[in-house]
């Protein structure tokens, strides 16, 4: 019985140093559990503050708050000045990542069911559309 007792606390002990791993000293995902697509690339701005860039252009992305789950309500022009994050034919489901069909046909990228875009006017290293027609930076 008393071996019992101690392999129960090891296994405990155990998860509990697994889960400080996993999750960051301020309780923020780390890296290897932040699995993106190929078209996403992973940024490090500050020590534990990590961000989600359009790959290879680096520009950062945004979610629509006018979207609803997997559904994109910006076509046309809104869709020039913030081109969707496509996806292929190929490409399926990795971590909070899914792939979503668009009104049109073509394939869209979405966080956690929330289609992703790019800015058109951003810079790689100065975002400006966050709060613009309801599109906010995605934040992991």
């Amino acid at each position: 019985m008393k071996g019992s007792k101690i392999g129960a606390l090891t296994l405990a002990v155990a998860l509990l140093a697994a889960q400080a791993t996993v999750l960051g000293q301020d309780g923020a995902e780390s890296p290897e559990n932040m699995a993106h697509p190929g078209a996403v690339a992973l940024s490090e701005a500050k020590p534990g503050q990590w961000s989600y860039k359009a790959f290879p252009s680096l520009r950062p992305l945004y979610v629509n708050e006018n979207d609803s789950d997997g559904k994109s309500t910006c076509y046309d022009s809104c869709a020039m000045a913030w081109p969707p994050l496509e996806a292929g034919d190929q490409d399926t489901d990795v971590g909070h990542w899914s792939v979503v069909e668009r009104d049109n046909g073509t394939l869209q990228w979405a966080y956690k069911g929330q289609p992703v875009y790019q800015r058109f006017h951003d810079s790689v290293t100065r975002p400006r559309g966050d709060g613009l027609d309801g599109f906010h930076l995605l934040k992991p």
